[in-house]
């Protein structure tokens, strides 16, 4: 089997895709905790962390390689473009906040509009006032 043929190239950009989206995923559930007063433990700001640096170079292979992802989160190029900006965005404020560095109510603010921004495009919706375990950092 070729590893370079087309299915096989198709299956890891539906890989790379769904890797990108569960870490969009993770990282606006743990936002938006950090947001409403949830501890950021060792554990979850390494998760944070980690996760952010992986999205941030994920969004810049998705909107630069030649074929991008099968199917892209958003069909027009301008859009598309500014959604992997807000991405990129989104992971460098969300490490910043893990590491302490966000500070102040419009910094807050910002982050709050960016994954707002973020969740509207990608049509995610999560709630967190009735998730229990984001109280365990």
């Amino acid at each position: 089997m070729n590893p370079f043929d087309s299915n096989s190239l198709s299956e890891s950009r539906k890989e790379d895709e769904n890797f990108f989206l569960a870490r969009l995923q993770l990282i606006v559930v743990m936002s938006k905790a950090c947001l409403e007063g949830f501890p950021i433990g060792k554990y979850r700001k390494q998760a944070i962390i980690e996760n952010a640096n992986s999205l941030f170079y994920l969004s810049l292979f998705a909107e630069h390689s030649e074929a991008g992802f099968d199917h892209p989160v958003v069909k027009d190029s301008i859009k598309t473009k500014q959604f992997y900006e807000k991405v990129r965005l989104l992971s460098v404020m969300v490490k910043a906040f893990a590491e302490g560095r966000l500070i102040g109510e419009q910094k807050r603010r910002e982050l709050q509009e960016n994954i707002d921004y973020v969740c509207e495009t990608i049509m995610f919706n999560s709630k967190i006032n009735n998730i229990d375990f984001l109280h365990v950092a």
